[in-house]
């Protein structure tokens, strides 16, 4: 069982008055990760309930709050008035979640700390969202590279600093081919997952339907599942609506709802563009990313996955997408794009400045900046980081034009957050 980082996150937080809402896709490792927390829970002697909600939501102490109350004060709380770990999940099953969960946290505030998962960002497909002040908000990511890695190896990775660049190369010379040899496990390892998962099948979009019927309907779900194939085959493209609606027959504002309901749903994700003092000058559509690895392609990924050099380009882009996601956080990433057609994969917002990102997944790269790059670096010159270039295999730092190249797969070995290391 592959431990999540997210998990140390989650317990060093359970001593805020709050509902701890873990949110993340089907298939994720949500029931996982809650069952490691309870494990983790009852080694410390604490008194733990748990419900999952696929299996529990006919159950009739869910029909409303009341009756879960009774059956919380007749049964839990009736001798023992100790503090109860409450995990219920997939939440977004119950009737009414919103008001159910309100309720149950403000009448047993005292006597409950509650965990609940859910497959739904329900707040993003209503009106109001009345948890918003109640509600603490993890958001649990497919297994990245770096948790399979430590998985595999048994070892934590150290961390590494921009200062002491020559760490980073040592290591690289030393495990850079085992590292890319777990890579390509890795990416067969979620090939497998997502076979087992059936992903796209006609139970994954019955599931999907009743994840979301207590906040919205999907009325045309031909509709609904051809729009999630194309967005699926335009990976890192420009998501334009009216285009959309016309190639799927929909009207607008059933393309627009439906492009919410697959970011709710945690099927995809959408990257705004960077604006930064050219607004004028910049594409103003966002580009779509699936939430996880694309299978557009199986039968390629099959054949393919067993030589390093011959991935497929618009994997290893989605790949750094998810690995800059994990490590970064979703808000803080945009790409950038002019009406000159200038581009760049990414544009990091970090420690006040930004980091221009380029992939260059070819043997032989441009050691120096490309135009686009000259043209972000002339127009943010002062706000500027540092520029990273992910490579197929090189690795160096050049502190002349403050370039740091970096192979694919250390993208997560590298935290530009620990950027310089303090009292070297």
């Amino acid at each position: 069982m592959i431990d999540r980082k997210l998990k140390a996150t989650i317990l060093q937080n359970l001593t805020q008055n709050k509902i701890f809402t873990i949110f993340g896709a089907r298939g994720s490792g949500k029931t996982t990760l809650l069952k490691l927390i309870i494990q983790d829970l009852k080694k410390q002697g604490k008194k733990t309930l748990y419900f999952n909600l696929d299996k529990d939501k006919n159950n009739p102490i869910f029909k409303n709050d009341l009756e879960f109350s009774l059956f919380l004060k007749k049964t839990i709380f009736k001798k023992d008035k100790t503090l109860l770990y409450l995990f219920l999940d997939e939440a977004q099953l119950i009737k009414k979640p919103d008001i159910f969960l309100k309720n149950i946290f403000t009448y047993f505030k005292q006597n409950i700390k509650l965990i609940i998962s859910s497959s739904v960002a329900w707040h993003k497909l209503q009106d109001q969202d009345i948890l918003q002040n109640e509600r603490l908000n993890f958001f649990l990511e497919p297994i990245s590279f770096l948790e399979f890695v430590q998985f595999k190896t048994n070892h934590s990775i150290p961390e590494y600093y921009l200062n002491n660049f020559e760490l980073l190369d040592s290591f690289h010379e030393i495990y850079g081919l085992k590292i890319q040899k777990l890579f390509l496990d890795f990416l067969s390892y979620k090939f497998q997952e997502q076979n087992k998962q059936l992903r796209y099948s006609l139970s994954f979009y019955k599931q999907l339907k009743n994840d979301v019927q207590k906040f919205t309907n999907i009325e045309n779900m031909e509709g609904f599942k051809n729009l999630l194939h194309l967005l699926n085959n335009k990976t890192a493209h420009l998501v334009n609506k009216s285009e959309l609606s016309n190639i799927l027959d929909l009207h607008f504002e059933t393309t627009q709802k439906y492009l919410n309901i697959l970011e709710a749903t945690f099927l995809v994700n959408y990257v705004p563009p960077f604006f930064g003092i050219l607004k004028k000058e910049l594409t103003k559509m966002p580009k779509v990313y699936p939430y996880e690895l694309p299978n557009k392609n199986p039968l390629f990924w099959d054949k393919n996955l067993s030589n390093y050099k011959f991935l497929d380009p618009t994997l290893i882009q989605n790949y750094i997408y998810l690995a800059l996601k994990n490590t970064y956080g979703q808000d803080n990433l945009y790409y950038y794009q002019t009406l000159s057609k200038a581009k760049l994969d990414f544009v990091l917002l970090l420690l006040n400045k930004v980091v221009p990102i380029e992939i260059q997944f070819f043997s032989k790269i441009n050691k120096k900046f490309n135009p686009s790059l000259k043209i972000f670096n002339k127009n943010y010159n002062h706000s500027i980081l540092l520029n990273l270039y992910y490579t197929q295999q090189y690795c160096k730092y050049d502190p002349q034009h403050n370039i740091l190249f970096l192979p694919i797969y250390l993208a997560e070995f590298y935290n530009l957050k620990n950027l310089f290391q303090k009292n070297v």
